[in-house]
């Protein structure tokens, strides 16, 4: 892929919005009049973290159960300890998570990283078997600030590449997310998306709000979160126990299900990694979650293409 996308000042990036809704929040008309709209994210990034075998200087530090160890650090050094808890996502968390989403027939948008496609398609395979949504993750699972623009251009094209070979159906994703951007990712990824031919739907990239939204150019932005976020419980100040998540989501959903039904429904997400939430100790209490919010009439699980269907036909774009 030619690089083509840099934008020449600050004006060309998308601009702080600090007024957002400004206290007014539009009525997302969630289907069925739901109270509530909830939207599980499950990440899949192993094979595509910082590792020797993948030109790397040092293995990875981020988002492991050994959190402690400085990002970067380490270099020539293979942490077999670091390495085996990306091991443990597709050898036993990908499948026991699956099972839970299974037992209660949940939807989820499945978050790609390119190369893990290619090192295990199970996570498009199975995926596409439960209806789950594909979503481009970039193709590794690195820092890309200050990566040359060129190679992270080369990047999102492969992502979608991979994600399409290892789709029986050769699904091509329509949505990216980033853990880690440059400045310029967003123009980027866009940019590989027309060079893919796909029509790129929404944004993931944004915790601005309990409702999606529109920036200045258009994108709708499906809202992502951090505190719903299993890596809390190795990223500090975070969860010390499986009790620490179960209060803070269910605390949060019951919040939001109160504004709801006072007339002011939102959307949550509960991001999950199956390297972490699958622990034993942890998924009981993912269990617990869902479990409680099963009980409440009024909540739209959905998928976050389909949130952004629903949300363009109610409330399409209008430049301000």
């Amino acid at each position: 892929m030619t690089f083509k996308y840099e934008p020449q000042n600050a004006a060309e990036v998308e601009p702080m919005d600090w007024a957002g809704y400004e206290g007014e929040w539009p009525d997302p008309k969630w289907p069925g009049g739901a109270k509530v709209c909830v939207s599980f994210v499950i990440h899949a990034e192993a094979g595509a973290e910082s590792h020797e075998s993948n030109g790397d200087n040092s293995p990875e530090g981020w988002l492991g159960e050994t959190s402690f160890i400085p990002y970067g650090a380490l270099p020539n050094n293979g942490m077999i300890n670091q390495s085996s808890v990306y091991e443990y996502e597709t050898a036993r968390g990908f499948w026991v998570l699956l099972d839970v989403f299974d037992r209660y027939s949940l939807p989820a948008s499945m978050f790609i990283c390119g190369q893990s496609a290619q090192v295990f398609p199970e996570y498009v395979t199975e995926a596409e078997k439960r209806g789950f949504e594909l979503v481009s993750e970039n193709y590794r699972f690195i820092d890309y600030f200050g990566l040359d623009p060129a190679v992270e251009a080369e990047h999102a094209s492969k992502a979608l590449q991979a994600i399409k070979t290892a789709s029986k159906n050769g699904t091509v994703p329509n949505s990216y997310y980033m853990a880690r951007p440059s400045h310029l990712s967003e123009g980027i990824v866009v940019e590989a998306f027309k060079d893919a031919g796909v029509e790129f739907k929404y944004s993931n990239c944004a915790y601005g709000d309990d409702l999606p939204y529109y920036g200045s150019k258009g994108i709708l932005y499906i809202p992502m979160s951090l505190d719903c976020n299993d890596q809390k419980f190795v990223a500090p100040p975070g969860f010390s126990g499986g009790i620490d998540f179960y209060d803070h989501v269910a605390d949060a959903f019951n919040c939001l299900y109160r504004e709801g039904t006072e007339g002011s429904p939102k959307m949550m997400t509960i991001a999950l990694h199956p390297r972490i939430i699958s622990r034993p100790g942890r998924l009981a209490y993912l269990i617990k979650v869902i479990e409680h919010m099963k009980k409440h009439d009024g909540v739209w699980f959905a998928t976050r293409s389909e949130i952004a269907d629903h949300w363009k036909k109610i409330h399409p774009f209008q430049s301000k």
